[in-house]
């Protein structure tokens, strides 16, 4: 097709304010450009290249297609197209544009970058892999696809083959801010927080600003009790975006734990002013609110979210969260009502699997037994492994004895491990050492407020990530007991399918907590291991005469005194003792009156398809 030359002439200027990023001008004269010519497919292209950038993904998508069904052979075009699509969450439609783009030109390495980087947000993993490795044939040295590679690589958990990575990348493309920020995540995933910082404030001098950075920047700080630098860039990230859901989230908790417990709702507040604010970030406003007793406050927010999403399943789940801790007001559910709305609650997208389980341990705190058993099994058919879902479902077995369960015999799976000491030094001795060296790492005022603790603090980040020589020992000593608990008990019959796996084991969680007097923790499950763990490094003298300071499972965290249902076993806490149990078992401690440290290590155990060295 032959192009008006009064039409190229308005598209050039055009494109000049386009690349300068003068968006109205660019549009005045890509206008007039198509009034001259309609059928100038170069600056259809553009003009919905513009409309892409600028937002407005619909009207971009229909002059892409306009263009293309003038000049068919533009991959170029095929892959903007495809960013539109999936700017609109039409992941088939993008997935199939960049195919085309990629069918039409094999040596185009955007489609093949667009492409990976949504499959791997999809979690399409192999899939992602495999149009990389063709995408490697192509264009072998291209810096954006190593650190697609990276990525890849480390939403399969190869967190050193991920560095390795991206670090070929940053040989590439050394300056490339993005690069930076990649390193400095998986660094921090590697339990290298201070490198991590180190790259953070590398992006810092080369002038780097975005509420991601920061939020991330401020996650690495916090890890090492920086908390006064990292709640100053929590909150340079909220002046971006004030209602960025995980950054409203980590600020009121650090702002809790550093004792500013007076001013932790801020953030929220000024959020709660904004139009965009989401369901979301109102529904985590009201629970936190009332994890901290604040029950007319949340009254006030649940009632401003009902106005302004009077229909969104998370005020009916909000209205369940209120009714648990009040039993009088507007919120209140009636026990006839319960079971509709629950059922509703447990079949809706939108609602996510945590919300769900707590409106059926609310069902279970008013002995809607049956209608909780059902919503359980139901949703059981999608989540058959998860931890919460399987204490609930014990719960019901206790509760509703005529009903079949997998469950027998729990407190069977309970196994106590006494730890040995590094050659050359007594236990008491290595204990003492690990004292010390634990002690230094609690930099908290206050418990977590999200965790179950009471009257104590619990130190931050992955405690056997990059560990001390004293940790690293203890975790040696953990990888043995593991050992011993799948040799002695093996034999029992599976909890839930998968419970027993000959496959390797790792660590996906590990901290230290330090309990003062009183202190004691909440019954509780560990939603994200297979096993879970205590082990106790140094403890109070405590009354022989009492089970004070005893570890204990089977009593749910449920109102009404865990339902009147007794421990199903005890344990005596005794220093280089490690216990080990199934992570869906409820378990807490019973609190002690001594004037002393109850000091312990605890961590989450889950099979690997990794071969795991030591």
């Amino acid at each position: 097709m032959v192009l008006n030359q009064a039409s190229i002439k308005w598209m050039q200027q055009g494109l000049q304010f386009h690349r300068a990023g003068d968006f109205s001008q660019a549009k005045l004269c890509y206008d007039r450009s198509l009034r001259e010519q309609a059928s100038n497919y170069e600056t259809l292209q553009l003009y919905g290249a513009l409309l892409h950038k600028a937002g407005q993904y619909e009207k971009a998508i229909d002059l892409l297609l306009a263009s293309l069904s003038i000049e068919p052979n533009q991959a170029h075009v095929l892959n903007t197209l495809g960013n539109a699509y999936k700017a609109l969450c039409n992941v088939n439609s993008a997935r199939e544009k960049y195919d085309s783009a990629i069918q039409m030109k094999p040596d185009y390495a955007d489609p093949y970058i667009n492409l990976c980087q949504l499959l791997i947000q999809q979690e399409q993993l192999t899939d992602a892999s495999a149009y990389l490795i063709e995408a490697f044939k192509h264009c072998p040295s291209n810096w954006q696809l190593l650190r697609l590679q990276g990525l890849l690589q480390k939403a399969q958990g190869s967190l050193a083959l991920a560095l390795k990575s991206v670090e070929r990348a940053k040989e590439l493309a050394p300056n490339q801010a993005v690069i930076f920020h990649d390193l400095a995540l998986l660094l921090r995933m590697m339990g290298r927080s201070n490198e991590a910082i180190s790259h953070y404030k590398q992006l810092l001098n080369l002038g780097y600003t975005s509420e991601v950075f920061f939020h991330n920047y401020a996650n690495a700080l916090s890890d090492v009790s920086q908390h006064d630098l990292a709640l100053e860039y929590y909150s340079k990230a909220l002046s971006i975006n004030p209602t960025a859901r995980d950054t409203l989230l980590n600020w009121c908790d650090l702002m809790w734990e550093s004792g500013q417990g007076d001013k932790m709702f801020a953030a929220y507040e000024v959020a709660m002013k904004r139009d965009d604010i989401r369901p979301e970030v109102i529904s985590d406003y009201i629970k936190k609110l009332l994890r901290t007793n604040n029950i007319e406050a949340a009254r006030v927010v649940f009632s401003r979210s009902q106005d302004m999403f009077p229909a969104h399943p998370l005020t009916s789940v909000n209205r369940i969260a209120l009714s648990c801790y009040t039993k009088t007001g507007a919120e209140t559910i009636k026990l006839e009502d319960l079971s509709t709305q629950l059922k509703k609650i447990c079949r809706e997208p939108l609602v996510d699997l945590n919300d769900k389980l707590s409106c059926i341990e609310y069902a279970l705190e008013k002995a809607a037994f049956e209608t909780a058993y059902n919503e359980l099994i139901w949703l059981q058919r999608s989540h058959p492994n998860d931890q919460w879902l399987l204490a609930l479902l014990h719960t019901c077995q206790r509760v509703l004895p005529d009903k079949t369960y997998s469950f027998k015999d729990v407190e069977n799976y309970v196994f106590e491990y006494q730890i040995s000491p590094p050659s050359g030094s007594s236990l008491t001795e290595y204990l003492q050492a690990l004292k010390v060296h634990l002690l230094s790492l609690h930099q908290s005022k206050e418990q977590p407020l999200e965790q179950t603790l009471h009257h104590g603090t619990q130190t931050r980040g992955n405690l056997f990530a990059k560990p001390h020589p004293l940790v690293a020992h203890i975790m040696s000593e953990y990888r043995q007991a593991v050992v011993a608990y799948k040799h002695a008990l093996s034999k029992l019959p599976e909890l839930y399918p998968g419970f027993w796996q000959e496959k390797p084991f790792t660590f996906s969680g590990s901290w230290s907590v330090a309990l003062r007097q009183s202190g004691f923790h909440n019954n509780h499950i560990h939603p994200m291991g297979w096993l879970s763990s205590a082990c106790y490094i140094s403890l109070p003298d405590f009354d022989q005469s009492s089970n004070a300071g005893y570890f204990q499972v089977g009593i749910p965290n449920l109102a009404n005194d865990g339902l009147g249902l007794p421990a199903l076993k005890e344990v005596m806490p005794q220093e280089g003792k490690l216990v080990l149990f199934p992570s869906m078992l409820w378990h807490g401690t019973v609190p002690f009156k001594q004037n002393e440290l109850r000091l312990s290590i605890a961590c989450d155990i889950v099979y690997t398809d990794k071969e795991v060295k030591d």
